[in-house]
């Protein structure tokens, strides 16, 4: 959750609950009444949705029946956010090394020219994904190509029921091994002597 000194605030996160039967595919429909203590509890807090690109299930899941798909992360924030920073959307991120795909705040530039202090955990890591891009464009790889045609293959492999837990499974081995081969390449690019022996928190 973030507040800045004109009282606007947002929240970004697993949520771990839906508001209907509308964001979720597959498994059973629920009661309508399930949903009403969330509904409740957004309205109280006047949180409202942002707007967003890409795919909002951000969980998925098998049970007997097959897949199941719901929008369990999202980002969400109050009027004053809203009014004070219109231009703010979410993206959620692809669904390829865990079973949640987390949503992401981007940040736009404010119609009423309000000076505003980047803070929280999930502006970081935006700021983090957009360096991360730009060196990764200045520095691309042969490998690269690789990993993200495996990416998305995993993202599309998470929608299809007629992939199997096995499939999808392979696929994400093949882009571990894309990793490797990824840092491999930049071990041996690089002259730094902390790369030499790994030194990687794996823990």
């Amino acid at each position: 959750m973030g507040v800045d000194r004109a009282g606007a605030c947002f929240m970004i996160g697993d949520f771990n609950e839906i508001t209907g039967n509308h964001e979720k595919r597959g498994g059973r429909r629920r009661a309508e009444s399930t949903f009403i203590l969330f509904r409740t509890m957004l309205a109280n807090c006047g949180m409202l949705d942002f707007p967003y690109k890409g795919n909002c299930l951000s969980w998925a899941g098998k049970i007997r029946r097959g897949r199941v798909q719901c929008r369990l992360d999202r980002a969400v924030g109050n009027e004053d956010w809203h009014h004070l920073f219109s231009h703010t959307d979410v993206e959620y991120l692809k669904l390829w090394g865990l079973d949640n795909r987390f949503p992401t705040a981007n940040r736009r530039k404010l119609e009423r020219g309000i000076p505003f202090e980047p803070f929280g955990f999930p502006f970081q890591i935006v700021d983090c994904r957009k360096a991360i891009s730009r060196w990764k464009k200045s520095n691309p790889s042969n490998s690269e190509k690789k990993i993200e045609e495996l990416k998305n293959k995993i993202d599309e492999a998470q929608g299809l029921d007629s992939v199997s837990a096995e499939e999808e499974l392979q696929l994400k081995w093949q882009l571990c091994a894309a990793f490797r081969d990824e840092e491999t390449y930049w071990r041996q690019k690089s002259r730094a002597t902390w790369m030499r022996e790994g030194d990687r928190n794996t823990k």
